[in-house]
């Protein structure tokens, strides 16, 4: 099958078919533009010499009707008007007098109040007056207009013509261009099947012309080398491939386990931090207190500092394991020493623990008390001491300096809820939905840094839940705090001992 059929059985947007359209569209466009334009200025010309025709006889009948008018000849004005349509071809004539009533109308004017269509007419207007020695007398109009449909059949007539002219120029020249084009550009056209070819993985595809000495041998003697290089640079190809896969494997690999190896450190460390600063804060605090020389304490405060440092020096050992138990509490398997607790016990020894860090930011912890001396409760020590000093560092630290901490103890619907209530501005609505996650922090909205991992409140959900307990958080106004201040209140559910 030849280039010629295929080109119409199966277009192709090949350089060959946009040359051949452009220059036909290019051609034919220009023929009708040229066309139109003459045509336009023959109509343009006829209408004008019609607008001149239709006020020169409006001014030759302009006296002649006055007169009339003036003299009362009323009856030959209508044979006078006749006359004129008939030699000039008028479509109407009329004379309307002053009151607005037409005295004559010949021909087929339209109603009275309706504007002729001056797409459609030629009109022209001329006032009818007969000059007095005293005045200007005004006697009527005369209105005269000419059908303008021979114009308009003219100018259709030649459009069609042209139309007709352009589509035999177009069809002639189309294929003058096309065999033309197609001869020129045949060598092109070999050469784009032998390329497509190449590109769909056929190197034994022959390449034409390579003994030709202008442009296009050139061209078909760099496509030959290509497809004899073209082997080569696929099999080189495939290899590299091959490694780029194996190393990329292997990089990935690499990465996951630095990634899990820096996630894992990163967590450890976190909770490293956060979990030994408050019992360390105590220690530091009841330390200094005892190697301060200038100040004589009693030996019953000396013995209470050193066994508020012995106690904290055994709560490090104690969250050491808990940094150890981390794992374990991701995999669910934590174990807990659950033994009869007493919540006033509980709250009163962890606001000792907390005396050191109080000092650090002038602040002091008040005990609230509404259920009485019977506060039982079953429950590892350990983890809840751990709870309540975590909720208290963070009041603490979220307050402003000289402010007064609520921890208290009440029962409601059946269980005890421990409430920890600061003086901090609130914690914002869009923080919310993250504050029990891991890592998550938030701003305290004071000059202070808060320091933290993000941890401590992800471990306290973890633990509380593991006593069959829940833990809620709200933000106090004003009114709804003991010290008339803003807040935000923490309550852990607890169930009682049985």
């Amino acid at each position: 099958m030849t280039s010629l059929a295929r080109s119409f059985i199966k277009p192709r947007k090949t350089l060959t078919t946009k040359i051949y359209l452009a220059v036909v569209l290019v051609v034919a466009l220009l023929f009708l533009c040229l066309e139109f334009y003459r045509l336009s200025e023959d109509v343009r010309r006829m209408h004008a010499t019609l607008e001149d025709k239709v006020q020169l006889m409006a001014d030759n009948y302009t006296t002649t009707l006055s007169s009339m008018l003036w003299t009362l000849n009323h009856d030959l004005m209508e044979p006078a008007l006749s006359g004129l349509i008939l030699i000039s071809g008028l479509e109407y004539a009329t004379v309307t007098v002053p009151e607005g009533a037409r005295l004559v109308s010949i021909g087929s004017p339209p109603p009275d109040g309706v504007a002729p269509d001056r797409e459609k007419y030629v009109c022209a207007t001329r006032e009818l007056n007969w000059e007095t020695t005293r005045e200007l007398v005004h006697l009527g109009l005369l209105d005269i207009c000419m059908n303008l449909d021979e114009l308009e059949r003219y100018r259709e007539e030649h459009l069609r013509d042209a139309a007709v002219m352009a589509a035999m120029i177009a069809l002639g020249l189309g294929a003058f261009l096309f065999m033309l084009i197609r001869r020129i550009a045949a060598p092109l056209v070999s050469i784009t099947d032998a390329v497509e070819e190449l590109s769909q993985g056929r190197r034994t595809a022959q390449i034409p012309y390579l003994n030709r000495e202008d442009e296009v041998g050139t061209l078909a003697r760099a496509l030959d080398v290509f497809r004899h290089n073209d082997a080569e640079l696929q099999t080189l190809r495939d290899s590299l491939q091959e490694q780029v896969k194996i190393q990329t494997a292997e990089l990935v690999s690499a990465r996951d386990a630095a990634e899990a190896g820096n996630v894992a450190k990163s967590r450890f460390l976190s909770t490293m931090s956060h979990e030994l600063r408050t019992p360390l804060t105590s220690m530091s605090g009841a330390l200094k207190m005892l190697l301060q020389e200038t100040v004589a304490l009693p030996e019953e405060k000396r013995r209470e500092l050193m066994v508020l440092a012995d106690r904290n020096a055994e709560r490090l050992l104690a969250l050491v394991n808990d940094v150890l138990d981390l794992q374990k509490i991701e995999a669910g398997k934590m174990s807990y020493e659950m033994v009869e607790l007493d919540l006033l016990e509980l709250l009163k020894s962890t606001r000792d623990a907390m005396l050191g860090f109080l000092d650090k930011f002038q602040s002091r912890i008040g005990i609230d008390n509404s259920v009485g001396k019977s506060c039982l409760i079953l429950g590892d020590l350990q983890r809840l001491t751990q709870v309540l000093l975590n909720l208290l560092s963070n009041a603490i630290k979220f307050s402003p300096e000289r402010s007064v901490i609520h921890l208290g103890v009440s029962r409601v619907a059946g269980e005890f809820k421990i409430s920890v209530l600061d003086q901090e501005p609130g914690i914002p609505d869009s923080f919310r939905p993250q504050l029990f996650q891991r890592f998550s922090q938030r701003s305290d909205g004071d000059r202070r840094q808060t320091g933290g991992t993000g941890l401590g409140l992800a471990i306290v959900k973890e633990i509380v839940a593991a006593h069959g307990g829940r833990i809620d958080v709200g933000n106090l106004e004003p009114s709804e705090h003991p010290e008339g201040t803003t807040g935000t209140r923490f309550d852990v559910f607890l169930k009682p001992f049985q």
